[in-house]
């Protein structure tokens, strides 16, 4: 059933549980994205790396998620889609006379944009359509690793991203793992660490087409007060990757003055 006069659609796509389980990752892996309701639906070549590590119902979703797209209504103009399964996302596609106009979200961690990225594509070569005008996204988050793994060339977010002709990439909000202590405080990151958060921003670069214009790293341990590494802009003719930060340390509260101080005497 269509409805044919539908313009805008909001859907959530909530956690999911394995069938018969726990709920947790691995304990049931799903092999296939068919929703138990057979075939109709379209795949992607990169779906065995997309459903490692996710919930059963997860899987189920994306399968549905492909289905909602592929038929949609022809008057759909705005499907926005927000993940309700950690790490979240929110995605809206705009639509016009059937094609993808435009994607953008304020923020997203790359692994569920990668998520989202895998249940759009099919609806792209369903459709026929090859180019996508513009995708806007605000803040790109993960840490190094996942940076790096959900930004390869086969992922379908860095397959999505090359098939748009403009791309904008407001902010790379990276977590830090390995650090270095002193005093409880953060003062830095040992050498190993500084590599990967490198080659992360190098892999984003890459797979965007573009600088993005602000850099966060930011460090949040168990065993250490928060630090901070403070926004740069990067330039777009900058000849390296690495970004220099400066360590930002949370203002200490500091006594009045003495003049705020002084007693009024009668």
């Amino acid at each position: 059933l269509q409805l044919q006069q539908l313009r805008n659609l909001e859907v959530l796509a909530s956690p999911g549980e394995h069938v018969g389980g726990s709920g947790e990752i691995g304990a049931q892996a799903p092999t296939s994205v068919d929703g138990g309701g057979g075939g109709g639906v379209p795949g992607d070549a990169d779906d065995a790396a997309t459903l490692a590590g996710l919930h059963v119902g997860q899987a189920e979703q994306l399968w549905a998620l492909r289905l909602l797209l592929t038929s949609a209504p022809p008057g759909l103009q705005r499907v926005k889609v927000s993940s309700g399964f950690a790490p979240t996302a929110e995605v809206a596609i705009w639509l016009e006379a059937g094609q993808v106009q435009s994607i953008e979200a304020d923020s997203g961690y790359v692994q569920t944009l990668n998520y989202l990225a895998a249940a759009l594509l099919p609806r792209l070569a369903a459709s026929g359509q090859r180019r996508v005008p513009s995708i806007k996204l605000g803040s790109l988050l993960g840490n190094a690793t996942t940076l790096v793994s959900y930004l390869q060339p086969q992922r379908p977010l860095a397959r999505l991203l090359r098939l748009c002709d403009s791309v904008e990439l407001e902010e790379v909000d990276a977590f830090a793992g390995i650090r270095l202590v002193k005093d409880r405080e953060v003062i830095g990151f040992t050498a190993n660490e500084r590599v990967r958060i490198t080659s992360a921003l190098h892999t984003v670069v890459l797979a965007f087409g573009c600088w993005p214009k602000h850099v966060r790293i930011r460090v949040v341990g168990a065993s250490c007060r928060p630090a901070w590494w403070q926004r740069h802009r990067t330039s777009a003719a900058g000849k390296a990757v690495a970004v220099q930060c400066q360590l930002w340390r949370r203002p200490q509260p500091q006594p009045p003055p003495p003049a705020q101080q002084a007693h009024v005497q009668l």
